[in-house]
């Protein structure tokens, strides 16, 4: 090549230079000039598309990857999956708890409050049916069948998840029988479950407990932070503590019970000033009912959310105002299916009236929650009230810078960018032609 190039210098000094236009000569230049102003704009472009995939994905990742301040305490987890794959564990003291339910091939599942871990404890003697958690996520009940042993036995069984400590509770009363259902104080103090004709509240500090048998089907019970029991046998009942005795009376709320009302409700939970008592719902409704002493209440659903109505499961009271509860809306609704919601009961002013979708995603079963893990509201709509346990723990999704796959997308950005250079050799061919 060197040979070459001397041999054609030589040849061009000998040849004498043949004359140029001057016209033509500046157009030369001019065109010179351009093609390197648009080789300069393609890199350029070449390095603003590759620049542009890059800081898009870098700025993905370090949302994704960045530390997510500790929540004390623990938190509800964003998403409330109903895991199949989990391996069952003897191990009762798993920490503070944010959910509990039963999963659909059967096992209690619970979801530490710390770290939202998934775990399967196989609980001693649970007989498959009722698995309850305590509003502050430290006790968990159920009911039982079975002993520890393996000998027959029905009532239900409690156990403190921090401590691992088990306790096997039946009615003195009424001889051992296994509940129908269980409802906590909001404290998490006491709980009260019912069977048939009787009613039986627990205190969990002292252990004591008392059974009133009331000779009429009790169809559900809710028990406040001071021990007071409200249910329903053949209208709303009350019992209470009083100097050491204890008594049913009839609640002046009675008479707003009827005929199309009764038998709706299910469940009850009892807010901490025992002034009102929230009712759960088994069929689709437009408005959550309100039991209080002296009154009754409807909270109505929003139409536009639920234009069918929705069934209604309150979970439990996060504030002497605001209710937690599970909330399946069907086809059309704003939300549709098993969701959590949070909102005001009637007892506050309708002013303060608030509703808001705290999960999306929660298993088709009833699950139970601890409430005291619901942050006071601050009266922004965009406030987060759930932790994301996986993007916290670094088990993150993969990149999807724009919602689309990373490898697809550098593609793209690569595509993108020959397109471009593609295009600035055509016009470049087209201005120097």
């Amino acid at each position: 090549m060197n040979d070459l190039r001397t041999s054609l210098h030589r040849v061009a000094d000998a040849v004498e230079p043949l004359p140029v236009d001057d016209d033509l000569w500046q157009r030369g230049q001019r065109a010179r000039r351009r093609a390197q102003v648009l080789a300069v704009a393609a890199v350029v472009a070449v390095l603003a598309s590759l620049g542009g995939v890059v800081t898009l994905v870098s700025t993905d990742r370090e949302a994704r990857t960045a530390t997510a301040p500790d929540v004390p305490g623990g938190a509800i987890p964003s998403t409330i999956m109903d895991l199949t794959d989990l391996r069952t564990s003897d191990e009762l003291t798993v920490g503070r708890a944010s959910v509990a339910f039963v999963s659909d091939d059967g096992r209690a599942v619970v979801v530490t409050a710390r770290d939202g871990e998934y775990h399967a404890p196989d609980l001693p003697g649970w007989d498959g049916g009722l698995l309850d958690l305590s509003p502050d996520g430290t006790h968990l009940s159920w009911t039982i069948d079975t002993d520890p042993e393996g000998r027959p036995r029905d009532g239900f069984a409690l156990a403190d998840l921090e401590s691992g400590d088990l306790r096997l509770m039946s009615s003195g009363a009424t001889g051992s029988i296994t509940p129908d259902g269980i409802s906590w104080a909001p404290s998490s103090q006491w709980l009260t479950w019912y069977a048939d004709d009787a009613v039986t509240r627990t205190n969990i500090t002292s252990h004591s407990q008392e059974t009133s048998v009331v000779g009429k089907e009790v169809e559900w019970a809710a028990v406040d932070d001071d021990g007071l029991v409200t249910f329903y046998a053949d209208g709303p009942r009350q019992w209470a503590a009083d100097g050491g005795t204890y008594g049913r009376k009839r609640m002046a709320g009675d008479h707003a019970f009827d005929g199309a009302r009764r038998g709706r409700n299910d469940a009850a939970i009892a807010s901490p000033d025992g002034t009102t008592v929230a009712l759960s719902s088994h069929a689709a409704v437009s408005a959550v009912d309100f039991l209080g002493t002296d009154r009754f209440e409807e909270r109505t659903l929003a139409t536009d959310l639920y234009p069918d109505g929705a069934v209604v499961r309150p979970l439990g009271w996060a504030t002497d105002t605001l209710v937690l509860a599970q909330v399946d809306g069907p086809p059309g609704s704003y939300v549709e299916g098993p969701h959590l919601a949070l909102f005001s009961a009637p007892n506050a002013p309708e002013r303060q009236w608030t509703y808001r979708v705290v999960s999306r995603e929660v298993p088709d079963q009833d699950v139970s929650i601890a409430v005291d893990l619901v942050p006071d509201l601050d009266g922004t709509p965009s406030q987060l009230l759930t932790h994301d346990f996986d993007a916290r723990d670094g088990v993150d999704d993969p990149l999807a810078p724009m919602g689309i796959e990373l490898s697809l997308f550098i593609g793209l950005g690569v595509a993108a960018a020959i397109a471009v250079l593609m295009a600035l050799r055509w016009l470049w061919r087209r201005l120097l032609g």
